[in-house]
């Protein structure tokens, strides 16, 4: 995440899509899977909300020492990264990336076997290849949250550096029999491009299966891009365009089991985090999964944050609220930095 000053011990929105969806389908994949606790990786940002939400709902836990256990994070910013080690104390602090995710994941063994050593590029990927070695040793992880500082859809498919990322990320989950994702991204910065693709493939979809044309008439009141509510377009475009194709292509089925949107801090955009699970896929395409899928998504996704009542909302803060006096809790009981 980025070292802006956003307070996150206050952003309730975006804790809608972690009590609503992240922690909830969390928790069912460990009982599903016979798991006491989950193995995480995370970019979670000095606050660390997501971390000490597992940790006090009891899928992550400490040692004597209050060393937090199978816990990996990812942080682009070295004092960012200094923090979040003395809150979180993974055992380890090779289980922390200082580096930029994309970066780390883009690299290969090939760019750093040439070139001139003192070259300022070649260092840099050199360094990227020794963490993305840092890293590849802990995989396979229960949950992933890809929660990155940029876009998954403000460029057209196949341009998008995070999206390689992601594909990377898939191809070092092979060993897992399951896993699940949780993927975050704004959404208001929709590339004209990756919508479009979005329409086509919509339009190919409907002519092609009854039943998600069905779903669309039933539930949306109509199957035609431009009419389908601007929030729902997305989260179906993104998950049939980009979720789904990208599992498929490494070799997962992928079941969307939520999507949530919510404002961004300033309300001038919107964010989009989707949780889906993965199994590896069998060696025949299984289609009528796909359109099951894609029938949910239609059905019931996205919740929005802005459509809870008052009630609901208070709900959401008041669980936040609960994190955060947890975690000031955690750091009394062990002393960890402030």
């Amino acid at each position: 995440m980025n070292s802006c000053t956003l307070n996150y011990d206050q952003y309730v929105a975006k804790h809608f899509a972690r009590c609503r969806g992240w922690l909830p389908a969390s928790r069912e994949f460990a009982h599903s899977t016979g798991r006491n606790k989950v193995k995480y990786f995370t970019l979670c940002g000095k606050k660390a909300i997501d971390v000490f939400m597992f940790e006090k709902e009891g899928l992550l836990a400490r040692d004597a020492q209050g060393r937090l256990l199978d816990v990996v994070i990812c942080e682009r910013n070295q004092a960012d990264a200094a923090e979040i080690f003395r809150l979180v104390r993974p055992p380890l602090r090779e289980a922390l990336i200082i580096g930029s995710l994309e970066e780390v994941l883009a690299s290969q063994e090939s760019e750093v076997s040439n070139g001139y050593a003192r070259s300022r590029d070649v260092r840099k990927r050199f360094r990227n290849w020794e963490l993305f070695k840092q890293l590849s040793k802990y995989f396979p992880f229960d949950v992933i949250n890809f929660d990155p500082c940029g876009s998954l859809v403000n460029k057209p498919l196949g341009e998008n550096r995070l999206l390689a990322a992601l594909v990377r990320l898939f191809e070092l989950q092979q060993s897992a029999k399951t896993f699940l994702l949780l993927i975050t991204t704004p959404i208001s910065d929709l590339n004209c491009d990756l919508e479009n693709t979005f329409r086509e493939r919509l339009s190919q979809n409907v002519k092609s299966h009854d039943e998600i044309r069905r779903a669309l008439l039933t539930s949306k009141g109509n199957n035609l891009y431009e009419h389908i509510e601007k929030e729902s377009r997305i989260a179906l475009g993104f998950a049939k365009s980009v979720v789904l194709p990208t599992a498929k292509k490494s070799g997962w089925k992928a079941i969307h089991k939520g999507i949530y949107v919510y404002d961004s801090p300033s309300g001038a955009h919107k964010m989009m985090s989707s949780v889906v699970l993965l199994s590896a896929a069998s060696s025949e395409p299984d289609s009528a999964a796909y359109i099951s899928d894609i029938v949910q998504i239609i059905k019931h996704m996205p919740k929005c944050y802005c459509s809870e009542n008052s009630e609901q909302k208070d709900e959401v803060r008041k669980h936040l609220d609960g994190i955060v006096q947890y975690r000031e809790a955690v750091r009394g009981k062990y002393t960890l930095s402030r």
